[in-house]
């Protein structure tokens, strides 16, 4: 399973090779992001990419944001232009392509394609903690969250609740 830190490293990965970059968008596989089409993402800029736990946000100009969770068997890859994918294309969900490297989806959980608005309401994202990988992370503020859960629950349990803390695994 992709935890927090593996979704930080696809951030950082995606920051460095795509960011300020129109791109260009394929979805070479079967399976389409939920939402709006993959389509809409054509030419436009992708201005972050943001881990939030085990889940990454593309930003894209004029407020759409590909939000992916990659479960169980999910990555993503990132090649140079023209490289050969090491995973068939059939198990690719999206492929985003600009500054001469592409990135690709394969076998994640879930993509879909939202306008920022609707990001901001979905439970999934509005319930999760602070991240303990992200900027401002205090020890302090992880273990505070922690404190608030029920003083019944196992210290595990806690530690793999995402609304106390987001990005911790069982791994």
């Amino acid at each position: 399973m992709a935890e927090g830190d593996t979704i930080h490293r696809a951030a950082r990965s995606l920051d460095a090779a795509l960011v300020g970059s129109a791109v260009g968008v394929r979805t070479p596989g079967p399976r389409r992001p939920d939402g709006r089409a993959a389509a809409e993402l054509e030419g436009r800029t992708l201005e972050s990419a943001e881990a939030r736990g085990k889940h990454l946000l593309l930003r894209f100009e004029g407020g759409l944001v590909l939000h992916s969770h990659l479960g169980m068997r999910g990555a993503w890859h990132l090649y140079r232009a023209g490289e050969r994918w090491r995973k068939p294309a059939r198990s690719a969900w999206i492929a985003l392509s600009g500054n001469g490297a592409e990135a690709v989806n394969f076998n994640g959980s879930s993509l879909r394609l939202v306008r920022e608005r609707e990001l901001a309401r979905d439970p999934r994202i509005a319930r999760l903690g602070p991240d303990i990988l992200g900027p401002g992370f205090t020890d302090e503020q992880g273990a505070a969250a922690i404190r608030r859960a029920d003083p019944r629950r196992e210290l595990g349990d806690a530690l793999l609740d995402q609304a106390l803390v987001a990005g911790i695994g069982n791994i």
